[in-house]
């Protein structure tokens, strides 16, 4: 499934932005029950304690993200993002295609990937859904999001986009991200508007 790394204090509020649910399952990470959405669902929660949680959920959505805008509450908490196993061809969400403002204000995420083992430099690339069609605004306002010499904690160069038509702001304000992209396949790709816009570092 999906797996969100978050930092949070007492009373924070965390909404995922998911859409077009049929049943999605979520595990807060807080020792809560695992909560069940169906469609037209809000996808939050508040934590009554603050420190670090991993979430988890998997079922069927069809997106996440809310396209041009932030997370309803806690974009800001979100410091890492990984796919385990047997999801990351699929993300663990049966039906996904559009990521279109999946991190957008996650200006705290520092780590797109899988760390592997308790070494901290090792960080293993996801792979994008293929059922994915839309990332606009994927990563707009990551500002820190970032390589080192030491890992390369935003490492997209593998991603399958050739189903993508839609990379509109992708990286919009991203300052600080600079992945390897010459070998994605954007033959599908009808709008590249303001892809780059304020991704300095690239």
């Amino acid at each position: 499934g999906m797996n969100f790394y978050i930092t949070v204090s007492a009373s924070d509020i965390i909404t995922l932005p998911f859409g077009g649910i049929g049943t999605l399952y979520v595990n807060w990470g807080d020792g809560s029950a695992k909560d069940t959405y169906s469609s037209g669902d809000s996808v939050t929660h508040t934590y009554s304690s603050g420190g670090n949680y991993r979430i988890l959920a998997w079922g069927s959505a069809t997106t996440f993200g809310n396209d041009t805008s932030t997370w309803a509450s806690g974009a800001d908490k979100l410091t890492r993002f990984e796919i385990l196993g047997e999801s990351m061809a699929t993300w663990g969400i049966t039906g996904l295609t559009s990521l279109a403002g999946a991190f957008y204000g996650c200006s705290s995420l520092e780590t797109i990937g899988n760390i592997t083992g308790t070494d901290s430099t090792k960080c293993e690339p996801i792979k994008l859904a293929p059922t994915i069609t839309t990332i606009k605004n994927m990563f707009y306002g990551c500002t820190s999001l970032a390589s080192s010499s030491e890992v390369e904690k935003a490492n997209l160069s593998g991603w399958d986009v050739a189903n993508v038509v839609n990379m509109e702001g992708v990286f919009y304000g991203a300052t600080n991200i600079n992945t390897a992209i010459g070998a994605w396949d954007v033959a599908n790709v009808t709008t590249f508007e303001n892809m780059f816009n304020g991704a300095t570092t690239f």
